[in-house]
Order: C-alpha cells, then sequence, then structure tokens
C-alpha cells in the first residue's frame, strides 16, 4: 500500500449512501450479519414479519457454527476494536463515523443546543 491520498465530491445523498454501505460492511466485519439481511430486496414485510425474525434466528444458528467464538449476530458479535475484526472492516467503521459526523454537523440532527457546534483541530 502506498500513502496516496484521494478526495471525492458526494452529494449528501452519496455521503448517506456510502456511510451506510461502509456500516454495514464493518458490522459484517464484527459478525453482525442481520443488518445486512435487512438490506436484501425483501417482499413486503407486514404480516410476514415474525417469520422473518424466525428465518433470521435460524440463518444465525447455520452462521455461528463457522464463525469465530461461534458470533451469531444477534445475541452475540466482536467488538470493532478486537484483534478478530479483520483491519479492513476498522477502517470501514472509521469511514462510517467521519461520515456520521459530517452528516449530523451539515443538518444540525443531533444538535440538542443552540450552540454551534464546537470545532476542534489538532495543534500544530
Amino acid at each position: 500500500m502506498t500513502d496516496k491520498t484521494y478526495t471525492i465530491t458526494v452529494t449528501e445523498k452519496q455521503a448517506m449512501v456510502i456511510k451506510k454501505a461502509m456500516e454495514i460492511y464493518a458490522r459484517l466485519g464484527m459478525g453482525q450479519f442481520r443488518d445486512a439481511l435487512d438490506e436484501l430486496p425483501l417482499q413486503p414485510i407486514g404480516p410476514m414479519l415474525d417469520g422473518w425474525f424466525k428465518a433470521k434466528e435460524r440463518i444465525g444458528d447455520i452462521i455461528k457454527q463457522y464463525t469465530i467464538d461461534k458470533v451469531d449476530g444477534w445475541q452475540s458479535s466482536l467488538g470493532i476494536t478486537s484483534d478478530k475484526v479483520d483491519e479492513d472492516a476498522k477502517i470501514a467503521w472509521d469511514i462510517c463515523q467521519v461520515l456520521r459526523q459530517m452528516l449530523h454537523r451539515a443538518n444540525d440532527l443531533m444538535q440538542s443546543s443552540n450552540e454551534p457546534f464546537a470545532i476542534m483541530k489538532e495543534k500544530e
């Protein structure tokens, strides 16, 4: 790998999609596969809701037979800082966090006071 850096310009919607994709990828790396399952092109869930939850439980039972520490994606998963989580998943999580913060800042989604968001930079 090199130390090359890149800059991309995206719309707000594109940033939201990238954030979601990075979060799903990172969660897969932690064994939290159920979030990814919810992104499948499903039929309207309505009356099937209970059946879908049961299906995810069965999928979890199958997957935990093959995963590190038998994570089932629901009751157990790896923490993002675990040495068992792949570095790419950790990078995806970090990207997700940066995008989440920037999107919240842009939309004031999480702002609870009337004060502007603090800006912090490392002192040179």
